[in-house]
C-alpha cells in the first residue's frame, strides 16, 4: 500500500535547445538529413535493421552517439558511408545534438530485456522537438500520444519508410509540440 511509482523522466528546461543554437562542430560537418541516435551501442539494437535503411537512404547521414560496449553487433553497420559513430558526449551536451537530428532513433531489438526498457531518451527527444522513429517497445506504444511525433517500426522497410517520411516530408509542428506537452508528463 506504501509503494510509489516514479518513472523515468525528463529535465524539460535542460532540453528546450534555443533557436539558432550553435551545433557541435562534430555533428555540423556531417550533411543533412540527420537520422540520430543517443544511447550506449549494445547487443539490444536492431543494428541489421538499422544497416538495412541506411543502405535504402544513402542521402540520409546516420549518426550515433554513445559508448560502444563490447557486445554492440555493429559490424553491419561499420563500412556503411552514411554511418557516423561520435562516441560518448557528456549528457549537457545532447540538446545541442539532438537540435541537429531531423529524426530521433529508438532502434532496439524486441526481446524481454526490451519489452521492459523505458527508453529515457525518448522523452529528450520529444522534449526537444525531434520527431521519433522507435520499434515497438512496450512503453513507446503505451504514450497518451494523438497526432503524434512518433512512428513505430515493425521491420527495416518500416524502419527505412518512416525515417523517410520525417527527413522528406513537411515538419509537424502541432504534432512537435503535443509530443513535448506528452514529455511533460514524465
Amino acid at each position: 500500500p506504501r509503494v510509489r511509482v516514479y518513472p523515468f523522466g525528463v529535465d524539460l528546461g535542460a532540453f528546450t535547445v534555443a533557436p539558432g543554437v550553435t551545433l557541435p562542430a562534430d555533428l555540423a560537418r556531417i550533411p543533412r538529413p540527420r537520422a540520430g541516435y543517443v544511447g550506449g551501442l549494445h547487443r539490444h539494437l536492431a543494428t541489421d535493421w538499422l544497416a538495412a535503411a541506411a543502405r535504402t537512404l544513402p542521402s540520409v547521414s546516420f549518426v550515433l552517439i554513445g559508448p560502444r560496449q563490447a557486445d554492440a553487433p555493429t559490424g553491419p553497420l561499420d563500412a556503411l558511408p552514411n554511418v557516423h559513430f561520435l562516441g560518448q558526449r557528456e549528457h549537457d551536451l545532447l540538446p545541442a545534438y539532438m537540435s541537429g537530428f531531423d529524426v530521433g532513433l529508438i532502434p532496439y531489438e524486441l526481446n524481454a530485456y526490451t519489452r521492459s526498457a523505458v527508453p529515457t531518451k525518448l522523452f529528450e527527444y520529444l522534449a526537444a522537438r525531434v520527431p521519433v522513429v522507435s520499434t515497438a517497445l512496450p512503453e513507446v506504444l503505451g504514450l497518451p500520444l494523438g497526432r503524434t511525433a512518433i512512428r513505430i517500426a515493425h521491420d527495416a522497410e518500416e524502419l527505412a519508410r518512416a525515417i523517410r517520411d520525417f527527413v522528406e516530408g513537411p515538419r509537424d509542428e502541432a504534432a512537435l509540440a503535443e509530443s513535448r506537452r506528452v514529455a511533460q508528463l514524465y
